[in-house]
């Protein structure tokens, strides 16, 4: 039998996702598909910032130790071993000092930003008892797991889909991919590296196209969820070290890495320090990434001239 493409969007975690996969089988395409969407449906529910009643606001309200699920466990600790990579410029304790930027709804460029006043609580350890699986914030810490979440849920929703017997399958998270398996006859899933854009998930002007298999890439930038409040521009990529919306001469940045997690966390940490430092970092990491200044100057890392030598050219 003939093996085919199947895919399904849908929105969730304020991006809109698609899932692409190769199998023979029609029916049984379609429920894999119905599986990844109830994936990050339930995902979702727990690691939302926007619903008082999901398992991470609980958290973020608590006092003192808190046992959590072994979602929230996973994603969480993920997260601190990648901010500890990364020398914390990527973190997940930036919720208060996002809210305070204006960022306090599901991104809709129509809607008005309302900063909330916070104490920003960023630097401080998050305690963890592995034993328990049990953590305690500082007090008035709150986290926020955006970008992480949407890549720990496409890890997941990969790894099922290998479980199910459909390796062969590409998740898009509102532009940050996880790619398993090639589709048959290809050598990975033709992806695209984009230009800037006020509208990304709708942009369709490419740097360069790669193909992408058993591996993920991620884009952080400040060229989409951005947003005015008294004639001043804000986004939500926040510098820990000033609480504030960074201050960078990028616009944005693409890793690729092995986990989509990984590519998330390095892309906001790279975009923080900015050209030099940022290229520094990804250097000494041995990624391949691409990063884009504020005045469009390309700048590809060793790692990623040697899997596009074009960039070197562009």
């Amino acid at each position: 039998m003939t093996e085919n493409i199947y895919t399904t969007t849908f929105q969730a975690m304020g991006s809109q996702i698609g899932v692409w996969l190769a199998h023979e089988d029609a029916f049984f395409a379609a429920d894999c598909l119905r599986r990844v969407h109830v994936l990050f449906d339930e995902y979702e529910a727990c690691m939302t910032r926007f619903d008082p009643a999901s398992e991470l606001s609980q958290l973020n309200e608590a006092e003192g130790w808190t046992a959590v699920s072994d979602l929230l466990w996973d994603v969480i600790t993920v997260a601190v071993d990648l901010s500890a990579a990364t020398h914390t410029l990527f973190t997940p304790t930036l919720l208060n000092a996002i809210e305070a930027a204006g960022y306090t709804h599901t991104f809709d460029p129509a809607q008005p930003f309302h900063p909330r006043t916070h104490t920003p609580i960023i630097n401080t350890k998050i305690a963890l008892d592995p034993a328990q699986k049990a953590i305690c914030l500082p007090a008035g810490m709150r986290l926020d797991l955006g970008g992480i979440g949407k890549g720990y849920t496409a890890e997941q929703a990969v790894s099922m889909l290998n479980l199910l017997g459909a390796s062969a399958c590409l998740i898009d998270a509102g532009g940050d991919l996880r790619a398993g398996g090639a589709p048959p006859t290809s050598p990975g899933w033709a992806v695209g590296i984009a230009r800037p854009s006020a509208n990304r998930e709708a942009a369709d002007d490419e740097l360069t196209r790669l193909w992408l298999a058993d591996g993920a890439m991620a884009t952080s930038g400040v060229d989409y969820r951005r947003w005015e409040i008294d004639g001043v521009l804000a986004h939500h990529i926040i510098d820990p070290r000033t609480a504030a919306p960074a201050a960078t001469d990028l616009l944005t940045v693409t890793v690729l890495a092995d986990d989509l997690c990984t590519a998330e966390a390095w892309s906001t940490a790279a975009l923080v320090a900015g050209s030099q430092a940022g290229y520094a970092m990804l250097c000494a990491a041995d990624l391949a990434a691409v990063l884009i200044t504020q005045q469009n100057e390309i700048i590809p890392t060793p790692a990623a001239i040697a899997r596009l030598p074009h960039l070197s050219s562009i």
